[in-house]
């Protein structure tokens, strides 16, 4: 059967929610993302934050913003750390991450830079 919503689940937050599984239909996964984020609070039921912390970290994911979805999963971890779902993500995440740290090199000292034989410089 139905249960009755806590009390503690306001109409804004609703809104919200409504609002960002609409944009995340509608592939707007930054602007979904950021309604997850924006109806999530302390004051909430877990099984509600999970859902939200989830959906956030799943649509910046979706929006290729890996380094803003790890917040949100790992709160989702948190709550329900036998969520496969989210440890598929994060770790999808973590790996994103490692891909794009470039490798600088560092720029040659002055005395280490051999004069070009066709140019002579």
């Amino acid at each position: 059967g139905l249960k009755a919503l806590d009390k503690k689940l306001t109409e804004p937050t609703l809104i919200k929610m409504v609002k960002g599984f609409k944009l995340k239909k509608a592939k707007r996964f930054d602007a979904a993302a950021t309604e997850f984020n924006r109806a999530t609070n302390d004051k909430l039921p877990n099984g509600i934050r999970t859902v939200l912390n989830k959906e956030a970290g799943i649509c910046f994911a979706a929006a290729r913003r890996y380094k803003d979805a790890l917040v949100p999963l790992q709160r989702a971890a948190i709550l329900v750390p036998k969520d496969k779902d989210v440890q598929k993500i994060l770790a999808h995440c973590r790996k994103e991450l490692k891909k794009k740290i470039p490798v600088v090199k560092p720029a040659p000292k002055v005395d280490e830079i051999k004069e070009s034989p066709k140019t002579g410089l």
